[in-house]
């Protein structure tokens, strides 16, 4: 335990820094070579992950998530035109393969990659495109990481009732109910008083974005458990001590950028 809490806070500070960065460069670059980092390195373990994905599959998935990147830093029409063009390319590829249940396994599980490692982290550039998007894009890491802290520490010493026991054992709904919470919390304070986001009119409407983004994340982290008891392993990756890979880390702003995206934009 005090190497998984050693090793978060250090996270925290270094996230921090690279967030701080991209604030005083002012436009966005910064955040979009982590999500590519990011991008890379998941993609490296979800291919371990799903089976029935090619070599040329594989590099053309990994190589289409950073182009759907690279376009969201232009605009949401470029990022859609971007990924229908390689959905349709997967298609083609995998009309190719001999048999065609491997074509239909291999389309499925690539396609999935590209949305969870592409569609999704694409949403984060979007969203920090607009005029208080470094503000948007902060409070939602930060409302998320509060749900998984929350839910970590309440599940430890008060958790009883299982939350989704198949999936992940130690998940427990006391946890879950303990994450929304501080959720709710942090984006009541954080994007209300502090950063002051007009689209969401105050701390109200910071509460429930904060709670739309850990009940998200809640369900971005059981998606990636699921993934890992399909793949009947523990951990995604073994690099971080405690917390396993690189999509032990992010599934659940993952998740939680549609979720939280579609929310400002119908607020807009």
């Amino acid at each position: 335990m005090r190497i998984r809490i050693l090793l978060a806070s250090v996270l925290v500070l270094g996230l921090a820094g690279v967030l701080w960065l991209d604030r005083a460069c002012g436009d966005g670059w910064i955040l979009l070579g982590l999500a590519a980092l990011a991008c890379l390195w998941g993609m490296s373990e979800l291919f371990g992950l799903l089976a029935g994905i090619g070599a040329p599959v594989r590099v053309l998935t990994a190589a289409g998530a950073l182009a759907l990147l690279g376009a969201a830093r232009s605009s949401a029409a470029a990022a859609g035109l971007v990924f229908v063009a390689l959905a349709v390319v997967l298609l083609l590829v995998a009309l190719t393969r001999p048999a065609p249940a491997d074509g239909v396994r291999e389309i499925g599980a690539a396609l999935f990659a590209l949305v969870y490692l592409g569609v999704f982290p694409a949403v984060l550039i979007l969203l920090r495109r607009r005029a208080d998007g470094w503000e948007i894009v902060v409070g939602l890491l930060a409302c998320v990481k509060a749900g998984d802290i929350g839910a970590y520490f309440t599940g430890r010493f008060l958790g009883r009732y299982r939350l989704a026991p198949r999936l992940s054992p130690r998940k427990t709904v006391e946890g879950l109910a303990g994450g929304l919470t501080l959720a709710a919390a942090t984006g009541a304070l954080l994007l209300g008083p502090a950063f002051g986001v007009a689209a969401l009119g105050g701390a109200r409407g910071g509460l429930v974005f904060g709670l739309a983004a850990g009940a998200a994340g809640a369900l971005g982290d059981l998606v990636e458990s699921m993934l890992k008891r399909a793949a009947q392993t523990k951990d995604s990756g073994g690099v971080l001590p405690g917390f396993g890979g690189i999509l032990d880390l992010i599934d659940s702003p993952l998740l939680a950028a549609p979720v939280v995206s579609l929310g400002v934009l119908w607020l807009c």
